[in-house]
């Protein structure tokens, strides 16, 4: 590009910082859903108090289990959500439905599951965003060229 004009570099300067910059909010991104994950964990253990016991601790294995990033941007099913991982297959495996629902409930109540019209349910992760700085996309100003 830059022999084709003359050997004016601008052009391929501004394309090289442009790369630079995409790069650069793709790491900001990484790094932003790595925090909402770390937020999300601790504030899921939080909730529990600190409490342990076969209820308490399928419980707070459930809401995790549902947070994995595959699963939390949609609203699952009650018969889908034992099949999203090992963990929660073998947790209720022995378990009825009725008593995954009760969980799901009591998840609901604590608010860190929410549940649309239709009886399905997610996570709330999103409560996640009011806890991070707001995001703000600077603009990179063009550069100028000199003349003569």
């Amino acid at each position: 590009m830059a022999s084709r004009s003359g050997g004016d570099v601008i052009p391929f300067i501004r394309y090289a910082m442009q790369g630079f910059v995409d790069g650069l909010r793709d790491q900001i991104n990484v790094v932003r859903d790595q925090q909402i994950d770390v937020a999300w964990i601790n504030f899921v253990h939080g909730a529990f108090h600190g409490a342990h016991g076969p209820t308490t601790d399928r419980r707070r294995d459930l809401v995790l289990q549902m947070s994995a990033p595959a699963h939390r941007a949609n609203f699952l099913a009650i018969d889908q959500i034992p099949l999203i991982s090992p963990r929660l297959a073998k947790l209720y495996a022995t378990k009825s439905s009725k008593t995954l629902r009760r969980d799901l409930n009591e998840l609901v109540r604590m608010g860190l599951v929410r549940r649309d019209s239709d009886g399905r349910f997610k996570v709330a992760i999103e409560i996640m965003s009011a806890f991070l700085p707001a995001r703000s996309t600077p603009v990179m100003p063009r550069p100028t060229v000199r003349q003569g």
